[in-house]
Formats: structure tokens, sequence, C-alpha cells
């Protein structure tokens, strides 16, 4: 439904530009509805790559928020449910957003399972896997293009391409900085991976296993890239 889709994109961008305590209350109640729902349905009943990039946003801008509405659904639900659609991305820095999503949700869950792990392991190599990735929406190769129609009157882009690009920087999950000439996979996935950590950290410990015991569970590319940045 184009209704439904424009109103997830609004809210997206409401999202965004949420900088503040008092606006992120005053959306907060809206997105635990969409986040109970979407938590309760079964994963076919809704648009991955329309629902997931809101609460994705909404679990990098009110943690809290987030952690307090995993307690309204099934325990271990939600942190599933993120891992499974960071598959479903191309883009890198979605991907991250959706990692760290699935983070914040198990940190309010019980002691992550097995299964919690494996598929954590697995969606990582999935973001590291060097395939060409470029961490932008395709959406963005049509921006370079655009300036050529910008009005000589009014000097602005179309609102079409305007909101394209609107939604392309809400997509990025906040505090992630890409550089225009910078390999935009390998800046999400060290982001991802030295941000996350602590958070990573006390889940290890949950599960009542040892640091160099996990990482040896890992696939060889995540146990790379956690060398590499110094992280075990």
């Amino acid at each position: 439904d184009r209704s439904q889709e424009r109103a997830l994109r609004l809210l997206q961008l409401l999202l965004h530009c949420a900088l503040t305590p008092q606006s992120q209350s005053a959306i907060a109640e809206v997105t635990a509805v969409l986040f109970r729902s979407v938590m309760s349905a079964q994963e076919g009943d809704y648009s991955v790559h329309t629902v997931m990039p809101v609460l994705s946003l909404w679990a990098a801008r009110c943690p809290d928020q987030l952690r307090a509405a995993c307690g309204t659904v099934a325990p271990g639900v939600a942190p599933i449910r993120f891992l499974k659609a960071s598959r479903r991305f191309k883009q890198a820095v979605c991907q991250v957003g959706l990692l760290q999503a699935a983070l914040v949700a198990q940190s309010a869950s019980p002691a992550p399972a097995d299964e919690f792990w494996e598929l954590y392991f697995s969606s990582c190599a999935e973001t590291l896997r060097p395939d060409g990735k470029s961490g932008v929406n395709s959406s963005l190769g049509i921006l370079s293009k655009a300036f050529a129609l910008r009005s000589a009157a009014t000097g602005k882009l179309p609102r079409a391409v305007r909101l394209m690009k609107a939604l392309d920087v809400a997509s990025v999950p906040p505090g992630l900085v890409i550089p225009p000439e910078a390999n935009a996979q390998q800046v999400a996935c060290q982001w991802f991976f030295q941000g996350s950590w602590s958070l990573v950290q006390g889940l290890i410990s949950q599960s009542n296993v040892t640091v160099p015991a996990w990482l040896a569970a890992a696939p060889p590319v995540v146990q790379q890239a956690h060398r590499d940045l110094g992280l075990a």
C-alpha cells in the first residue's frame, strides 16, 4: 500500500530529525506500536525494506525505548528478526544499522541462545564479504545526474530527488560518517565493530563463554576483522 509506505518514510525522516528527548518522546508511541505490530506478525506479512530501516534508526536514536518495547513481545524475537533483515539489504550502512539494532534488542532479552550467535556471525560475515557493496543506496547514483535538472529560477533539485537524498541520509546510522572517497563498506564495518564491542562483550559474558572461545566460533573473516581492530 503506497499510503503506508509514505507514512513509514515520513516516520523515518521524523526519527532522523528527532535530536532532543522531547522530540523523541513525541514519536515514541507511534514507533512502539509499529515495533509490536511487526514483531507479532509473520515475517512475510510486512515489507522488510520499508519497515526495518525505521526500526533500525529507532534503535540507534532511542535504544532505551527499543529495550522497553522488547518486553512487550515474545522474548528473543526482535534480535532474530533484525539479524535476518540485515541479510536482505545490499548496502553495508543498512546492514550495520540492523546488526546494531539486533544487539540492542538482545541486551533486553534473556541470555543469547546459540541461534542468535550463529545468525549474528553469519550476518557479520555477509556484511564483510568483499563483493563490491558500495554502502549507499543506488538512488545516490541518480543524484549526480539530477544536478543537471536544477531550475534556473529556483536553484532547487526536483522534489522527488530531494526526498530520495533525505531518505538516503536517514538510512545512515547516527554517528557513522563516510568520507566521500572512502570505501563505505570498510568504514561502516569498522564503525560497527568498534562501536558495538562493549555491548557484544556484555552479551558474551551472559553466554558464560570467554572472548577467545567466542571468537573461535566465528567465521575466519569475522575473526580477522576483530583482530585487525585490536578487539581480540
